[in-house]
């Protein structure tokens, strides 16, 4: 795929109108628009490198849309998905939110809200990549410390004092000061505040 692409919005639809409508809008406004009339062909040659989003129609012949959106649950793609339908009961959109989908389009398409939204669904795409490149980069560096620093650091996060961790470990509040500089310069950060909350973010981040 070329790396100087931007993002890439993805339409899955077995109606060839529809598909090349929805095509054709979105590279007005200077989308690139990868079109698939299958689940299984998206599912082929699909690659989660570009920031994107998946415009998919519910009811495809072959793999549904909900298998499909199942699917990439399963092989833990988070791709936004807007599905979109003609005939969809309520029923139908509330299991598409449930399992994550971020819109729920009705056709006939109105073309200015489906810019709107896939403009959106980008930007929140762009947002969930950064966000986990950047937890990536503590789990990385909180991998890098030793056991002991792990043990110091996650007490000062807790909160606890240091006498109250010198006397926990059975050392030297001396010693506790010595790891607790160590941990904040492999840690990357100037204070123990930004220590707290970068770990209090990756923790939230693996606990959801």
């Amino acid at each position: 795929m070329n790396s100087q692409i931007q993002s890439i919005v993805y339409v899955v639809d077995d109606d060839d109108v529809v598909l090349r409508g929805v095509v054709r809008c979105l590279e007005q406004v200077g989308h690139h628009v990868i079109s698939f009339r299958s689940a299984e062909d998206f599912l082929d040659q699909y690659q989660d490198d570009h920031v994107g989003c998946l415009v998919l129609d519910l009811c495809l012949t072959g793999m549904s849309g909900h298998r499909l959106q199942e699917e990439l649950r399963e092989r833990d793609i988070r791709i936004p998905i807007l599905f979109m339908s003609g005939h969809a009961s309520i029923q139908d959109a509330t299991q598409s939110f449930r399992m994550g989908a971020v819109d729920f389009l009705e056709k006939p398409l109105d073309i200015e809200c489906l810019k709107h939204r896939v403009a959106a669904a980008i930007e929140k795409d762009r947002n969930r990549r950064v966000k986990k490149r950047r937890l990536d980069e503590i789990g990385r560096l909180i991998d890098g410390l030793t056991d002991r620093e792990k043990e110091i650091m996650r007490l000062v996060v807790d909160g606890m004092a240091t006498k109250k961790i010198a006397y926990q470990l059975d050392i030297s509040p001396k010693t506790v000061e010595v790891h607790r500089s160590n941990i904040t310069k492999r840690m990357c950060v100037e204070s123990v505040a930004q220590l707290v909350g970068m770990v209090t973010e990756y923790r939230l981040a693996n606990d959801s």
